[in-house]
């Protein structure tokens, strides 16, 4: 390698300079095209009538002549308009600085945007051998050499290019943009010309250091001189511009991707023109959310590295402090991660009034009960609500009774609940994570009767029950110390909210504004009862927050979102840091419902991201499954996350989703994994699973040093026992154990886990140090994020056309498969709760919302997910074309059991382009997709024909209509219908109130999807066929383009072919002759 080869001199009409080419990779796989870049100043283009990124057809070479010599010293001729063998173009890249009449002589420690590339692509090889390494670091610079074309020597006959030697300076304060060297040789007895003009012609010189093997690092590049007056430079120093910075500069400009090599070399490639994330010319975009997005959930114990593991992607991750000993994330960050993001940003959003309320419930309500019951009934040997209940049904009820006996009906038939709650419990119920959330629902509920009937003994009776009135209530309000139990009980939840975290903020001196008035005259709200009390006591807790917050930092707020930038004002990254983490007794995360950050990818990450034409990689950090007074089921806290970031359009259920659960390696339990896979599976059965192993450093202790790559560590040295668990046959048969009729899914979800068993160290000083460790970390990322791509978890086949043929013959089985969604998508609405069911009746006659979410998914977008999901994982060969075909169709190695489940896994993969977005069922005025119009069409045809009693989507305009816009009036017609159409429904209920019982008549009329499905069988099957194609369309694609990707070898002995035959035949098109030589077989 010779320094020489990348000194090149730069002319223009106005002036000279000196540029360093380097390498460049070819972009979009065009193996023909032999990069390489120039770094100069920006000051030396600065009179070319061109904009800040232009390509050779706005004519750049024109405007330029680069002197580049070859390794056998010859000139390389360049120039515009070529035969295309010898074509040569050319992209300028710059960006405009703030000082457009910018000179050598410049204040120079504040020209950091004084850098421009040209990109000269040639088409054919050119033989050069240049200088590739580079220091990446400031260490062990003692000696400096600086070549050029200086301007005086231009005419020179002899030689035009000099070379200076210097000694290198420290900087203070030292910086990662300016390196200063003097210069040793003694130049200042020429006395006729100035410093500047002397080393005019240098601008853009390489700045480099001469090593023992006889080879070169490249430094920098040269910027200016120190001009202190008319251009004299009595200290002889020069400004240069370090290589790292220069890189990362154009890398944040959106100019380049480049890594770090082993060798010390940086690969770099040129995304001007392809900076938007988007492929461009793709013949087969995919329609299932936005083309090349992959949507990563994290999952996993706190302190795993979840949080690590997701700022490893991130190219500003400094400015992000969310990391600590674990437990740090409380609530879900979303990292929006692409190519290039021209400005990074967070977003912080704050949880409202209910969704505050409704966690606080979810997380602490099951305590809050059991402290009541324990302060009103004593210790109990089981300590535990149910226990609570057996000690009430089996010992104290009757000792109530002779004390009330005019409560023996009411505790009777609390008794009656509470055997048969327990009964229920023992039954094989069909969907465990929602049967688990109506027992709690029940048992909560159960328990609040007898502490209500506990309570009123001494009352006279229990109708004008007020749980503030009640001498307990009197006892535990009365003990002012807050750190007495029944404040800790309500004010922290370990791991996710302490009231104390808010301290730091002072006192709101906020005057309340419109929603803060809402939140506080809020109607409806019980607040006698004892979930009432618990209900107000966080609506207070939320607005007393609330007000500090956006007091104390006088940020802007809108609809409770504060958007950020990542670089912003200290007070800034304050907020976003208490928003992310606790830090010290300080913390905002109790209140934050996400956090989104959009940043580019890590420099470690871009070339995946470049090769395997990610767009963008959303990555979900959640907070861990394994917190101390976590009492609620992890399914159903899984399930509340899941439908909470679908809601908000974060998470979508299609073939771009992946699970990633973060594992310490030879912490925890080597089984966690197999406990957990079959709840998410249940839940997300599109979505492959994988385990990223982090801590790979510490595992390895003492034999780091030594340490090549995971596979070969593993493989030959010595195995983690929970990497040993998970590629065990043990493993599987325990997999296959924990939910035996969904074997055959299973087995594709273990082989996917199995064959990609990640492993990383996110140590940033192990990985500074230890190249090795550093590109382990990019293969197994790469391996990670090419099995999801390419969509590995539906088999590597790619469906024939042969295949794809026969399904428009399947609606038989297509049509079965749909009634089954249908029946599985409803709810047994006896069994719920009279306020659940009062809930859902008013968002749906209301015309708020299709269903209500709160303790259960009722949404109908969650009702048709559920039952979707709950038969297609039930199911095998669901279109049956294997039984259908013919023996010779059968003979044919087209009708495979490869095909077989990778045709069920696209039905699988394919529910939303099926069902549509979420918000397509889930708001009245969201009714756009082809599914919500065909249910609209289900209930007007099954009202006519009274299958459906009332139709849904009309019952409130049709009585709008008929009486006008007073909602008391609407209400009252609405009840009105509902006796008149309902009275006769046989339909039991624990509620005496005929409205409930009605309300729960009307959703069990509306809410049996499958009652009204022969009217829309036909266009459902229809639908159906069609997105099914489009799925297979879009994955065959996938997996095509990236088998070829991941396979590099295939795509180069390609091009090369295709090269050799257009040159020899150059009226025929090689894309052509291929078609017809296929289509000749």
């Amino acid at each position: 390698m010779d320094i020489n080869q990348n000194i090149v001199r730069i002319r223009t009409a106005m002036q000279m300079g000196t540029g360093i080419i380097y390498p460049c990779e070819p972009r979009n796989e065009n193996f023909e095209e032999h990069n390489y870049i120039i770094f100069t100043n920006r000051h030396l283009i600065k009179d070319i009538p061109l904009d800040g990124s232009e390509s050779d057809e706005d004519g750049v070479l024109k405007y330029f002549q680069f002197d580049i010599y070859n390794k056998e010293g010859r000139k390389l001729e360049i120039s515009s308009g070529q035969e295309k063998e010898n074509k040569v173009t050319a992209e300028l890249f710059y960006s405009a600085t703030e000082n457009e009449n910018l000179q050598e002589d410049g204040e120079n420690l504040k020209s950091v945007e004084d850098i421009a590339v040209i990109l000269l692509s040639f088409h054919r090889d050119i033989d050069l051998d240049l200088e590739t390494r580079i220091l990446w670091e400031d260490d062990d610079i003692v000696d400096i050499c600086m070549e050029g074309f200086p301007q005086v020597l231009s005419d020179s006959d002899i030689s035009s290019k000099l070379l200076v030697n210097g000694i290198y300076k420290s900087v203070f304060p030292s910086n990662s943009r300016i390196g200063v060297f003097q210069i040793k040789d003694d130049y200042h007895w020429y006395n006729n010309y100035m410093d500047y003009r002397l080393f005019q012609g240098f601008s853009g010189s390489p700045v480099f250091q001469k090593l023992p093997d006889r080879g070169v690092r490249l430094l920098g590049m040269n910027q200016s001189v120190l001009n202190l007056e008319n251009g004299e430079n009595p200290f002889k120093l020069m400004y240069y511009y370090k290589m790292p910075f220069i890189l990362e500069y154009l890398r944040e400009q959106g100019c380049i991707l480049f890594s770090k090599e082993k060798d010390e070399s940086a690969k770099i490639r040129w995304i001007v023109k392809d900076k938007s994330n988007r492929e461009e010319n793709d013949p087969n975009p995919p329609t299932d959310g936005n083309q090349g997005d992959l949507t990563l959930l994290l999952l996993g114990a706190s302190g795993a590295g979840k949080s690590s593991f997701a700022k490893s992607f991130l190219l500003h991750s400094n400015y992000i402090d969310s990391t600590n000993d674990g437990q740090t994330t409380r609530s879900s960050v979303i990292y929006e991660i692409s190519k290039y993001q021209e400005k990074p940003k967070a977003k912080i959003k704050f949880l409202n009034q209910e969704k505050f309320v409704q966690r606080m419930k979810l997380l602490n309500y099951h305590n809050y009960l059991y402290y009541i019951c324990r302060e009103v009934f004593g210790e109990q040997k089981e300590k535990t609500l149910e226990g609570y209940l057996r000690y009430f049904c089996y010992v104290y009820s009757s000792e109530l009774i002779k004390n009330c006996p005019e409560f023996e009906k009411e505790i009777n038939e609390c008794n009656s609940k509470i055997n048969e709650l327990f009964y229920e419990k023992g039954k094989k119920l069909k969907r465990k994570d929602q049967e688990n959330r109506y027992y709690i629902d029940n048992l909560e509920k159960l328990c609040e009767e007898i502490l209500q009937l506990k309570l009123s003994e001494n009352k006279s009776g229990k109708k004008d029950f007020n749980f503030m009135q009640t001498a307990l209530f009197e006892t535990i309000e009365g003990q002012e110390d807050p750190k007495s139990c029944f404040n800790k009980i309500l004010d922290s939840v370990e791991g996710f909210f302490d009231k104390s975290d808010f301290d730091f903020l002072g006192d709101s001196q906020d005057s309340a504004n419109e929603e803060d008035r809402r939140l506080d005259n809020e109607c409806g709200q019980e607040k006698e009862s004892i979930q009432g009390y618990f209900e107000d006591h966080y609506r207070g807790i939320h607005r007393e927050i609330i007000k500090k917050v956006f007091s104390k930092y006088l940020i802007k707020r809108n609809n409770y979102e504060v958007e950020l930038n990542l670089d912003g004002s200290f007070e800034q990254r304050s907020f976003l840091m208490y928003s992310l983490q606790k830090k010290g007794k300080n913390s905002l995360t109790g209140m934050v419902d996400s956090v989104t950050i959009s940043d580019s990818v890590s420099n470690e990450y871009a070339f995946i991201f470049d090769d395997l034409k990610i767009s963008k990689l959303n990555m979900i950090d959640t907070y861990g499954l394994d917190h101390a007074d976590w009492n609620a089921d992890k399914n159903n806290v899984l399930s509340d996350m899941v439908y909470s970031l679908n809601e908000d359009n974060i998470l979508k259920f299609d073939s771009n989703l992946a699970v990633v659960y973060v594992k310490k390696l030879d912490s925890g339990k080597p089984t966690e994994l197999h406990n957990i896979i079959p709840s998410i599976f249940e839940l997300i059965p599109m979505a492959p699973i994988y385990c990223v192993f982090t801590g790979l450093d510490i595992f390895l202790g003492t034999d780091i040093a030594e340490f090549k790559s995971a596979e070969h560590y593993f493989s030959n040295i010595r195995k983690p026992k929970s990497y040993e668990y998970i590629i065990s046959e043990q493993f599987e048969e325990d997999l296959k154990g924990k939910r035996p009729k969904y074997a055959g899914y299973i087995n594709s979800l273990y082989s996917t886990l199995k064959n990609n068993l990640i492993t990383v160290s996110l140590d940033e000083d192990t990985l500074k140090n230890n190249f090795n460790m550093y590109e382990n970390n990019r293969d197994e990322v790469y391996k990670l994020l090419a099995s999801i791509s390419m969509n590995e978890y539906s088999n590597m086949v790619i469906i024939p056309d042969e295949v794809i043929a026969q399904i428009d013959s399947c609606s038989e089985a297509i049509t079965d498969f749909l009634r089954e969604v249908f029946k599985n998508a409803e709810v047994d609405w006896e069994r719920i709760h009279w306020k659940t069911a009062q809930a859902n009746y008013t968002r749906i006659s209301r015309r708020i919302k299709l269903g209500y979410w709160g303790t259960y998914p009722h949404q109908w977008n969650q009702l048709f997910h559920m039952g979707y999901t709950s038969t297609v994982i039930e199911k095998s060969n669901i279109l049956k074309i294997f039984q259908n075909n013919n023996e010779e169709q059968q003979k044919t190695d087209v009708y495979t059991k490869e095909v077989e489940l990778a045709l069920d896994s696209y039905i699988r993969d394919m529910e939303q382009l099926f069902l549509g977005n979420q918000r397509s069922l889930s708001e009245f005025s969201e009714g756009d997709s082809e599914f919500r119009l065909l249910l609209e069409e289900m209930y007007d045809e099954g009202n006519k024909k009274g299958t459906y009693k009332i139709n849904p989507f009309k019952l409130y305009e049709e009585i709008q209509q008929s009486k006008g816009c007073d909602k008391d009036e609407i209400e009252r017609k609405i009840n009105e219908r509902l006796i008149k159409v309902y009275s006769n429904s046989n339909l039991g209920d624990e509620c005496s109130d005929i409205t409930i019982y009605l309300k729960k008549a009307f959703l069990t009329d509306v809410c049996n999807f499958s009652k009204g499905f022969k009217y829309i069988s036909d266009e459902l099957c229809d639908l159906f066929i069609r997105s099914l194609k489009e799925q297979i369309n879009i994955t065959n694609a996938k997996k095509a383009k990236n088998m070829i990707k991941i396979n590099r070898e295939f795509i180069a002995d390609y091009l090369e072919a295709k090269h050799k035959f257009e040159s020899k035949y150059t009226d025929v098109k090689f894309e052509t002759l291929i078609k017809a030589y296929i289509g000749a077989k």
